[in-house]
């Protein structure tokens, strides 16, 4: 089985994941109620406050995205990935086979080749000498 620089990533089993610190005071916002709040306060149906009562929206982000502070659009939380997901699937599924064979790929190894991928692709990269925090990992069956 040939494999590429990026089929390696990950490894250690466990049945445990890093999981994102959440925001205690994030609100979930239903897109289509801020659109319609959005467009009721345009087109003067209602006033800024009204809007915000009727569908239940922040008047603090309102005010944000009526302003052209942030978009109107919804937008994902946290930074863009530097892997795809197709790219992150190919690594965990090789480094599940190297475990399974008796062969751990550890931290460092793991996270030399994602900088060998970034290096190779000439992706920009958020993290210092494009070599990935430790606590990156997205899927539940794999630790570092």
């Amino acid at each position: 089985m040939l494999l590429s620089s990026i089929d390696i990533l990950f490894c250690r089993l466990n049945n445990t994941m890093t999981t994102q610190r959440q925001c205690k005071n994030r609100v979930n916002i239903s897109p289509d109620a801020m659109l319609t709040a959005i467009n009721g306060v345009r087109t003067g149906a209602m006033s800024r406050t009204a809007a915000c009562r009727m569908y239940g929206v922040p008047k603090t982000t309102l005010l944000d995205k009526l302003a052209g502070r942030v978009p109107e659009d919804p937008t994902p939380i946290g930074r863009k990935p530097i892997l795809t997901m197709a790219e992150e699937r190919k690594l965990v599924d090789f480094t599940l086979e190297m475990c399974s064979i008796g062969y751990p790929l550890y931290r460092n190894e793991l996270l030399g080749e994602v900088k060998k991928i970034i290096n190779i692709d000439g992706r920009q990269s958020p993290f210092k000498d494009n070599i990935p925090e430790k606590n990156t990992i997205r899927h539940p069956e794999v630790t570092l």
